[in-house]
């Protein structure tokens, strides 16, 4: 893509056992509304991507996980014209209870294959394959 700029973001899978938490996004938010995702955000200005995903576990979790300090999978995805690089970290639950912040209305741990039933990025499959190798 000549001259493309991408929007940096982060994705952490949260494991807890043999589940994974997804959240379902509020009806008013202006992209994807109701969908269901993995926690998730862009980097702020001058943020590393480690740094972002610990914020965005705190921010829209409120729970105490593990973090891988490097991404293991990372792919591009395109909202409304924009260009996003999507950057995934896979994080182990080790406590709280969920804290839904106005991002979200609902959450669920689910398997993973619910979770490609209920999660649209294309590349969730791959992003799975290569969880279930490490």
């Amino acid at each position: 893509m000549n001259g493309a700029t991408f929007i940096v973001c982060v994705i952490c899978i949260i494991r807890k056992q043999d589940k994974i938490l997804i959240m379902k996004r509020s009806d008013d938010k202006c992209e994807d509304p109701g969908c269901w995702e993995m926690v998730a955000g862009k980097l702020e200005h001058n943020e590393k991507p480690y740094d972002a995903v610990c914020r965005e576990v705190s921010e829209e979790t409120g729970l105490t996980v593990s973090t891988s300090k490097n991404p293991f999978y990372v792919f591009d995805w395109k909202v409304k014209k924009q260009n996003m690089l999507m950057l995934c970290y896979e994080g182990s639950y080790l406590s709280g209870d969920v804290s839904l912040s106005s991002e979200h209305t609902e959450y669920k741990w689910v398997t993973q294959a619910q979770l490609l039933e209920h999660v649209k990025y294309s590349e969730i499959g791959n992003v799975l394959a290569l969880l279930k190798k490490q």
